[in-house]
């Protein structure tokens, strides 16, 4: 049987100077004994896998809401889709794996239904009050929200789980996290690696189901850089069926994560950083794409934005959602007994605003709609 001490050992000899190193973690808010076969940072990745809010993700939209086909991407996939690119950029560069898989598979658990549509609804009902940030509102979940464990509120993940989602976020505004992670400036590396996986995921993807869809067509991308590098890739699969993208797709992941592993190896081995602490106190990245190709993506990355997820039949929802979540938000905001106990019990220690927020962003589309459905009859 391999044991913790076992796989850390493993991890001293095989991760590079600068990763995480599981036993040197700085462990959790909450002090628990170590597991006998796991270490910490895979202790994480199942509290992640097994929690509520991971399988919520089933059935919140990542850009087409989830009965609209079997085969479009959801919150769920997306997160699995991020992990297995980050665990693969992990591997290669040296560093931990089980981190960056498991700050992948929570970096999304705090997305609201219906999308950036849901995101932005929850922001102007929250202007006011601290606004709404998904990677925040991820950190919120598995710290208080996630409730699983009678020891301690959420899943009490690692120090450097948390970190990670803390400086993932652009709007770092709550005074309790800045106090905990006022020191760190960057993520560690496999947290660096999952913001730039996130965005190489969901491009590469979004355009795959852009494709599947008709809304986009093989003759609106030939403008596109990053098209052009693949265009070489067969569109029709071995049963003889056209316009198949998915070989495409694979050999665009490709192109853009060897890219940002030759720039990545390159900026670590001119910085030589000897822990990740050091990599913490750096102004930038060093997890990065070229010039060239991160010119490439955004120019990719704005045509998505400009003839996918503003098509009439994307932003169907948009309006949907606005009202679904801002009469769920008001009706909650003037009967907080109506909500769960759990969340009826946060008035006591949290604006209710902030609560009832909680509570909406939490939700399914499928159950937001049918939370809807009953309380407007």
């Amino acid at each position: 049987m391999i044991l913790r001490q076992e796989l850390e050992n493993r991890e001293a000899i095989q991760l590079k100077k600068y990763a995480c190193f599981a036993k040197d973690s700085f462990g959790r808010k909450y002090p628990q004994s170590h597991d006998e076969i796991r270490t910490c940072f895979q202790r994480d990745r199942g509290r992640i896998i097994h929690s509520s809010a991971f399988r919520r993700l089933e059935y919140k939209t990542q850009v087409f809401a989830n009965y609209v086909g079997d085969h479009y991407r959801t919150r769920l996939t997306h997160s699995l889709e991020v992990a297995q690119i980050a665990r693969t950029i992990a591997v290669a560069l040296g560093l931990n794996s089980d981190l960056a898989e498991a700050i992948a598979l929570c970096h999304d658990l705090g997305h609201p239904p219906y999308g950036h549509a849901g995101e932005d609804c929850l922001q102007i009902l929250m202007s006011n009050d601290g606004g709404f940030e998904h990677n925040l509102q991820s950190l919120r979940i598995v710290d208080l929200l996630d409730h699983s464990y009678k020891e301690f509120p959420g899943l009490n993940l690692s120090y450097e789980l948390r970190a990670s989602l803390w400086l993932h976020s652009h709007k770092r505004q709550d005074n309790q996290y800045k106090t905990e992670f006022n020191q760190l400036n960057q993520p560690p590396l496999e947290g660096q690696i999952v913001d730039l996986a996130d965005s190489l995921a969901y491009i590469a993807h979004d355009l795959e189901d852009g494709l599947r869809s008709n809304i986009l067509q093989v003759s609106d991308l030939q403008n596109l850089h990053l098209w052009k590098l693949i265009s070489h890739a067969p569109q029709t699969d071995f049963s003889g069926v056209k316009h198949q993208y998915r070989q495409r797709i694979g050999l665009l992941i490709n192109i853009l994560v060897n890219d940002l592993l030759q720039v990545s190896q390159l900026n670590i081995a001119k910085y030589n950083p000897k822990s990740w602490l050091e990599i913490s106190n750096l102004n930038h990245f060093l997890i990065a794409f070229s010039p060239e190709i991160q010119k490439q993506k955004e120019q990719l990355h704005q045509f998505l934005f400009d003839n996918f997820y503003r098509h009439p039949k994307v932003n169907t929802i948009t309006e949907m959602s606005k009202n679904i979540l801002t009469t769920l938000f008001d009706f909650y905001l003037n009967n907080p007994q109506k909500m769960p106990p759990f969340y009826y019990n946060l008035i006591q220690k949290n604006p209710i605003k902030r609560v009832c927020c909680d509570y909406v962003s939490g939700m399914t589309d499928r159950f937001a709609w049918e939370t809807h459905q009953e309380i407007t009859k």
